[in-house]
């Protein structure tokens, strides 16, 4: 798996913090506590066709499992994964009182700490449960 990676080269990660697609340029190959590090120059975060939207200067370290060739595959991977997430969310909220404690544990309306996932399951088990319908902007039944 090392062997696709050489320095200089363009990878594609996400950005857990503001839930982004970025571009990155290999600075380094390093193993630090049993742990291959990849070290990167940040470039900016990117669009499913690799254009930059916003130039994110900057150094971040990934491991190679969380970097992908393509921003569309990264992409893809993340709705991917998302989609797992929701889905599992929803098999969880099975009652009412599932329902009402669910926003105890997640932050459904946290502005840059808000799970979308986790509010997109709240969302969809409402309307199934209750046929609650949540404006799409504000969150008001």
């Amino acid at each position: 798996m090392l062997k696709h990676y050489k320095i200089g080269q363009v990878v594609y990660y996400h950005e857990v913090w503001s839930d982004s697609i970025c571009s990155g340029i290999i600075e380094s190959i390093e193993t630090i506590n049993n742990t291959i590090a990849i070290g990167l120059e940040d470039v900016g975060v990117v669009d499913k066709n690799c254009n930059i939207v916003c130039p994110t200067p900057g150094h971040t370290c990934r491991e190679p499992k969380d970097l992908y060739p393509t921003a569309a595959a990264a992409y893809d991977d993340i709705e991917r994964k998302n989609n797992l997430r929701v889905q599992q969310w929803c098999k969880e909220i099975k009652t009412v009182e599932d329902l009402v404690r669910f926003p105890l544990q997640h932050s459904l309306n946290g502005e840059e700490y808000t799970d979308h996932n986790a509010r997109k399951a709240y969302q969809i088990r409402a309307k199934e449960l209750l046929n609650i319908t949540f404006d799409h902007e504000t969150n008001i039944p």
